[in-house]
């Protein structure tokens, strides 16, 4: 992910990054990514052994130097963490942007006495007037601003959780933070967002999750219909994958924070405006994934959005599981990334997923060919296998498939 790094591959590993990092699902990235290492390199397809072995190096260092900020074992972390038992430090405070958006709206910066909200404000007016057009709906309003932060930031990882592992003030929880240097963090791009949308009249409200790790992100009102909307948890790497963009409550639950608790925050039941809804390419049967991820790939694209429909008397949640356990088996040949598949939902009869293509450049078994899982896809893996010849540098691994379908037995 571009906004958490290499924290991201690591989250299943180091406890102590569980505050405003992806938590669902990270295990089995992980474990997938190893799982295809030892597969593809017994098969002599690619040294993904050396990769994971890097990158297993790269988190325990890692953890030490975090295990050495805390006081604690840092082997002992390494083999039995315990988020439960480890103090994620203090709070961070959320901006206050009322002054800023007072002089905005007003032309009247009198009342700006801080150097850091006097920059703030000169740097919001000369953002708008460049992404922000007179005939623009509040939707499209709302998708440039989130094109803006989310190309223009990324992941502050020295002040993940309050630790500030560098010396001097972080301002990453901050629209300061953002428009300064381009570092934020779940906070920060939580309330440079709210400031934008505050600027452009467009209601929104933060949402603060600090019960099991810290986490913030937004909810904002489109023609009438509220969406959740997390920049932090965006999947996309070169480009938005806008997995997090107006979603409603139903797919935000499935990020693990509990906001039942936040006071003034509307229910979001819409997906209108969801743009892995409508921007989703519907396929017929999953043999045709390959050929819609090589007409992204083609055009250098990175993010495949699709949908496909629940067959007659399935269940929509084993379909979910049939569709990441197919894309999670997928090797890459070539050992410059992998993909991931996040988001997968159902909607009015359809199971939508997005899939996304990471490069490690930018980080720094047998099965049944008609084995059915219950009451999900009838997948044949020989013909989804043949369908991924299409697309070069690309593979099924079956052997990973089994694995995967075994934990559901």
């Amino acid at each position: 992910m571009k906004k958490i790094s290499i924290l991201a591959v690591c989250i299943s590993i180091i406890a102590l990054m569980a505050g405003c990092a992806k938590t669902a699902g990270a295990d089995k990235t992980a474990e997938s990514s190893a799982k295809a290492s030892d597969s593809s390199s017994e098969n002599g397809d690619g040294d993904y052994g050396a990769r994971i072995d890097e990158l297993e190096n790269k988190v325990n260092s890692l953890t030490k130097l975090l295990a050495d900020a805390y006081g604690v074992d840092a082997d002992e972390l390494i083999d039995n963490w315990e988020y439960s038992d480890l103090d994620l430090g203090e709070i961070h405070d959320i901006y206050d942007n009322g002054a800023v958006i007072n002089a905005y709206k007003t032309g009247d910066t009198s009342k700006l006495t801080d150097e850091k909200d006097i920059f703030i404000y000169e740097s919001l007016n000369a953002t708008v007037k460049e992404i922000i057009k007179e005939d623009m709906s509040d939707y499209e309003k709302e998708k440039a601003v989130y094109d803006y932060i989310f190309n223009n930031s990324h992941y502050d990882e020295g002040n993940l959780s309050a630790i500030d592992l560098d010396e001097g003030e972080s301002w990453s929880h901050t629209p300061y933070g953002f428009f300064k240097n381009g570092e934020t963090i779940c906070v920060g791009n939580a309330t440079t967002f709210k400031l934008f949308m505050d600027a452009l009249d467009i209601d929104c409200k933060i949402i603060h999750c600090t019960e099991d790790g810290e986490h913030a992100w937004n909810a904002v009102k489109i023609d009438g219909d509220w969406y959740h909307v997390d920049l932090t948890f965006d999947s996309g790497v070169s480009e938005p994958n806008y997995d997090s963009f107006n979603v409603n409550d139903e797919i935000k639950e499935q990020d693990g924070y509990d906001w039942s608790d936040q006071e003034d925050i509307p229910e979001c039941t819409s997906l209108k405006y969801c743009y892995s809804v409508t921007e989703a390419q519907e396929i017929g049967d999953v043999y045709e994934i390959p050929s819609e991820m090589k007409k992204v790939f083609d055009k250098g694209g990175d993010n495949v959005l699709m949908k496909i429909a629940v067959p007659e008397g399935a269940d929509e949640n084993t379909v979910c599981s049939d569709i990441e356990t197919l894309i999670g088996s997928i090797a890459c040949d070539n050992n410059d990334g992998y993909l991931i598949t996040d988001n997968v939902f159902e909607c009015d009869g359809y199971v939508y997923f997005s899939l996304t293509r990471v490069k490690y450049d930018e980080l720094d078994g047998t099965f049944d060919n008609t084995e059915e899982s219950e009451n999900g896809l009838k997948i044949d893996t020989d013909k989804f296998s043949q369908a991924m010849d299409s697309l070069d540098g690309y593979s099924f691994n079956e052997d990973m498939y089994n694995d995967y379908m075994s934990w559901y037995d």
